[in-house]
């Protein structure tokens, strides 16, 4: 990679010596500003306004700190006092020249301490120079700020804004529920620190699967850009052949808001240098919430080449924000792609206060991400993880039931009745004819209906339901019918004697009804000679069939 030019103010030599001393007459007429020196800081008043300024004809102090990594060359200075806690943003984007940024605290010029700082500022636009940064604001504090220019000077507007904080989590989100597929998991959104109003969105996440790069896409920062199509979101966009390009030399950084804490298995940070040799790179992490300070995680050093993969592993906690600073390189500081694998990621479609656990999320754990908003913007917190997601076995809470009659030529149907288990759940269905306390299968009888027949007369019937799913299965019977009825079949009566007819009637399930009695030429007496109904003829159990039985011969008149 090429050095990014140096600029340079050259004087010129040589002119003539009226044009010299008029030059000098002019300089020494030009007053500096009266915000030069740091005793002279302008104060900025109210949580947000702007102040047109200049930087012509300033001069930098003994021991006034570097201001964006670089000596002090001709600054101006203000001042702000923080009336509450909150997110400032300042900026001098509509500056002439190219400014350089810095905020401190401290009381006296050589013994500052710097807040934050930015040269070039891809907020102000692609490939600006002029200059925007953000930090935490705590009420009370006052706080110094140094307008540079970058060996120029000049005129430009600074703006200034001060915002609430986003919300802080105080109380992490609860996942309440069992953990068998089928059931539904709830969440509540925890507790939080912030300023009204607040709203909430949810994201549920399954755990435990194959790892995810969560940066994959995710917003990105860096302290510098060169150009347009190096920008820092080039180190998240999944190819090694794009990256961010700071265009400059160490120290740069680039930092990734993963959005949501995440467990980290491994960090990967894929280098794009030429040339090779020695590098200095810290790797640091922040989370959850977005005023956490960053931790250090890891220092590589050493010799490095271009495609080379930098990889922590192990790392604590959870993770929201990382960043990698380089403090040494032998080129401009750049990164093809920073990669951050998880084993949580997003359930699709998965965006509510509850969520009804699904075959997929057998053997992971689940947890909730909850993101809480005000007018700043979002902060995000995790759940703690579920235990794994298993199948439940079913078991029966409410007993199988039967609907229909329990006749010949009858039908029932079976219902399954209520069961608790994992779905899917299938059911299977054997009807059983039952004697007593006794029950035994009815062939074939493997439907949820069943046919009544003239074979179960006289028993009761009932449905065994069997319920199975992966984890297993389980039976449990419904309650006997009322018995079956016999059917009376009416026997043929004819020339049969009433006590025979009485013990036929019987044995066919049936009964004797009207007895009459009439003479009869071709029967003898005490026979049968007609019936009611007919023989044949289909009635319930106890049906009645009447007869008429023969007196004999009807007796001659004299």
């Amino acid at each position: 990679m090429r050095p990014r030019p140096e600029k340079y103010v050259f004087a010129a030599a040589g002119l003539a010596t009226a044009t010299f001393a008029l030059v000098l007459a002019t300089a020494a007429a030009a007053a500096p500003p009266a915000n030069d020196n740091f005793a002279g800081a302008i104060a900025l008043t109210g949580d947000g306004g702007s102040q047109a300024g200049t930087n012509n004809e300033a001069t930098a102090e003994p021991g006034e700190p570097d201001h964006a990594g670089r000596p002090a060359f001709a600054s101006v200075w203000y001042s702000w006092d923080a009336s509450a806690d909150g997110i400032v943003t300042l900026d001098t984007c509509t500056a002439d020249f190219d400014t350089r940024l810095a905020v401190y605290q401290g009381a006296a010029v050589d013994a500052l301490t710097e807040v934050a700082s930015n040269d070039d500022s891809e907020s102000c636009g692609p490939g600006s120079l002029q200059s925007s940064l953000s930090f935490t604001a705590d009420s009370g504090v006052t706080y110094r700020i140094a307008v540079d220019g970058f060996f120029e000077t000049g005129s430009f507007t600074l703006k200034w804004n001060r915002a609430p904080l986003p919300p802080t989590n105080v109380t992490r989100p609860i996942v309440s529920g069992s953990t068998y597929v089928g059931d539904t998991l709830n969440v509540t959104a925890g507790e939080w620190s912030s300023g009204p109003p607040v709203s909430y969105t949810y994201q549920w996440q399954r755990c435990g699967s194959a790892l995810t790069n969560v940066a994959l896409g995710r917003p990105v920062t860096a302290s510098r850009v060169f150009g347009p199509d190096n920008g820092p979101e080039m180190a998240v966009d999944g190819s090694r052949w794009t990256y961010w390009n700071a265009g400059d030399y160490a120290p740069q950084w680039i930092a990734i808001d993963l959005q949501a804490p995440y467990p980290l298995s491994t960090i990967r940070a894929d280098i794009s240098q030429l040339p090779d040799g020695d590098t200095v790179h810290e790797l640091s992490v922040a989370g959850p919430n977005p005023q956490d300070d960053y931790r250090l995680v890891h220092t590589f050093s050493g010799f490095t080449h271009d495609l080379d993969i930098l990889e922590q592993s192990g790392i604590s906690g959870q993770v929201e924000f990382i960043r990698v600073k380089t403090t040494e390189s032998p080129s401009w500081v750049a990164w093809r792609e920073i990669e951050a694998l998880s084993g949580c990621s997003d359930i699709a479609g998965a965006t509510g206060t509850s969520y009804t656990l699904t075959g997929a999320d057998t053997g992971s754990t689940v947890r909730a991400i909850v993101r809480a908003s005000n007018v700043t913007g979002p902060t995000a917190a995790a759940s703690e993880e579920t235990a794994p997601i298993t199948v439940l076995a079913p078991s029966n809470t409410v007993l199988p039931a039967i609907t229909g009659r329990p006749k010949p030529s009858g039908t029932l149907t079976a219902i399954p009745g209520t069961w608790r288990g994992s779905p899917p759940i299938s059911f299977a269905y054997q009807w059983q004819r039952c004697r007593g306390l006794s029950c035994t299968d009815v062939d074939g009888a493997t439907d949820s209906t069943y046919s009544v027949d003239e074979s179960d007369s006289g028993t009761t019937l009932r449905v065994l339901v069997t319920a199975s799913n992966a984890a297993g299965s389980a039976s449990s019977a419904s309650a006997s019918t009322a018995r079956v009825p016999y059917m009376c079949r009416v026997p043929n009566l004819k020339r049969k004697r009433l006590a025979a007819a009485r013990r036929t009637l019987r044995a066919r399930h049936c009964s004797l009804g009207r007895i009459r009695h009439a003479h009869s030429r071709r029967a003898r007496r005490g026979l049968i000679v007609s019936q009611k109904p007919r023989a044949g003829r289909q009635l319930a159990e106890r049906g009645r069939v009447s007869i008429v039985v023969s007196l004999g011969r009807p007796h001659r008149k004299s």
